[in-house]
């Protein structure tokens, strides 16, 4: 067999595993809503976003909202609910991706729920790199070659199905330290997030300002006006503190790290966002 020969064989071998590949994990193995990085996580969300159905509603925020899976919406009224709640990352990125896919041509979804948690984080290199692969040639190729997706990358298929399997541990955060954030001013954050709300209200889409529990950041007192309610007045949005809806229902919570919560408080919390959404 000659070389030009055998390269072709290889080759035309490879695109049959591929394609072999796609159509096993199409539709005999569950789509995996968790990964083994941060990085194939957000890829994961965001190729969901970008190339799946547009849904009535979409989670948009980091990684708090990141544990809310779309999966335990199921039943509910949020039921096919999007995450874009991205690892390492910020609220603003995520209203940034909610206003490419409406003004690439997209339709627009009918609600955002704006998580508060590091919205006043600074967007950096992290984020435009972020953004960037979004619209870069990967996530194309991903929409006409499901095979290549983050969803059907064999490692994460077999890490979300032992992570779903793995009893996750509680982490004990004791009395909460506290949110004693004010907004001083128009500051640059509060700015850039009246800008991208006001234009997704211009393409008819309703923005909730959602508070999560956060562990060791919760306020001491749920029930004092804080941070996200002057947030919420500045900006002319509902806000929906889950944080205060779980505490005098006596919702026990636990969270893996201090901060985000685990898989079975998680579902809980999903309940309550779906049971409370206007």
């Amino acid at each position: 067999m000659t070389r030009a020969r055998q390269s072709l064989s290889i080759l035309s071998l490879a695109v049959l595993a591929v394609l072999g590949w796609q159509w096993i994990a199409g539709r005999f193995l569950p789509r995996p809503a968790l990964a083994e990085s941060n990085l194939h996580a957000n890829r994961l969300r965001l190729e969901a976003w970008f190339l799946d159905p547009m849904p009535s509603n979409v989670l948009a925020g980091a990684s708090i909202s990141g544990r809310l899976l779309p999966g335990y919406f199921a039943g509910t009224a949020l039921a096919g609910i999007a995450n874009l709640g991205l690892d390492g990352s910020g609220p603003l990125t995520a209203l940034d991706c909610v206003l490419m896919r409406i003004t690439n041509g997209g339709p627009a979804p009918r609600r955002v729920f704006l998580e508060i948690h590091r919205l006043d984080r600074t967007n950096d290199a992290n984020d435009r790199l972020l953004l960037e692969s979004a619209q870069g040639v990967s996530m194309r190729l991903a929409g006409v070659l499901p095979a290549i997706r983050a969803a059907s990358r064999p490692s994460t298929v077999a890490y979300a199905w032992l992570k779903d399997r793995q009893p996750g541990g509680a982490f004990s955060v004791g009395r909460p330290l506290g949110d004693d954030r004010t907004v001083i001013g128009e500051p640059d954050w509060l700015r850039q997030t009246r800008d991208r709300v006001d234009r997704l209200r211009a393409w008819g889409v309703e923005v909730v300002l959602l508070r999560l529990p956060v562990g060791r950041e919760n306020p001491v007192d749920p029930q004092v006006s804080n941070f996200a309610d002057e947030v919420a007045r500045r900006l002319g949005i509902t806000l929906l503190d889950l944080n205060r809806r779980t505490t005098p229902a006596g919702t026990a919570l636990n969270y893996s790290d201090g901060l985000h919560l685990t898989a079975e408080s998680a579902r809980a919390v999903a309940r309550i966002l779906a049971q409370s959404a206007p």
